[in-house]
């Protein structure tokens, strides 16, 4: 194996070749004692059947011997080798959760109603980015464990993941709200439903003061929520 999948995939082979064995060994037997029977009454079996037979009879303890021949192989050599690929995976991993941290930090710090399109679809990308490294991490920890290493720790992942959530409802909230406000202002007034608008306001109200709470330490994000709040009092 040149890949820690691939390694992952031959342990588990290789740890479970004997309750395969144990799965086979009543079918051997069966086979066993139908060739005595056909034997015992002198029939003759075509030989291409007994070779079958004899390959499956001899396969047992040559797959054992390899087993035991690969794992002596694992642990002379391939144990340190994938040991080093493992920990540099790791490194890698912790580097692209630290990016996505500060990409965050950079746009949580981000004001500007005019660019909310912009911001929105920046933060659906993290988003999508940091639930690939979620599952990567998941991978490098199923391999630390194979591996018996101490599972690394990804400061930060968890945290950063959760932060995404609200920054990315607020910037969403913010281009809905101008989308909306244009049709408003520039659309046909005979086609205004009253009705729309009052819960569409009350929607956008309610959004607002769920965010507020959720961004109640952080001013940045609440400077938005007080720009539309403006935003939703002039019209």
């Amino acid at each position: 194996p040149k890949l820690a999948d691939e390694l992952q995939s031959t342990l588990e082979a290789v740890n479970g070749l004997d309750a395969f064995l144990e799965e086979r060994r009543p079918v051997l037997a069966s086979i066993r004692e139908m060739f005595e029977l056909l034997h015992d009454r002198s029939h003759q079996v075509p030989h291409a059947l007994q070779r079958r037979w004899y390959d499956c009879i001899h396969a047992v303890p040559d797959l054992r011997d390899r087993s035991e021949r690969w794992q002596a192989i694992f642990r002379k050599d391939l144990r340190g080798r994938f040991n080093i690929k493992i920990a540099e995976k790791a490194k890698i991993l912790s580097a692209q959760v630290e990016e996505c941290r500060l990409i965050l930090e950079e746009y949580a710090c981000k004001v500007s109603l005019n660019k909310a399109e912009f911001y929105h679809t920046k933060m659906k990308q993290l988003q999508a980015r940091m639930g690939k490294l979620q599952e990567q991490v998941k991978k490098q920890h199923a391999h630390e464990q194979m591996m018996e290493m101490t599972l690394s720790e990804f400061p930060g992942l968890v945290a950063t993941a959760e932060q995404i959530t609200p920054l990315l409802e607020l910037w969403y909230l913010a281009h809905e709200w101008i989308q909306w406000k244009d049709e408003i202002l520039f659309g046909e007034f005979a086609r205004i439903d009253p009705n729309v608008v009052k819960e569409k306001l009350t929607s956008c109200t309610d959004t607002m003061r769920r965010l507020e709470q959720v961004f109640a330490s952080q001013p940045r994000p609440r400077q938005v929520l007080h720009s539309l709040s403006l935003e939703l009092t002039e019209l």
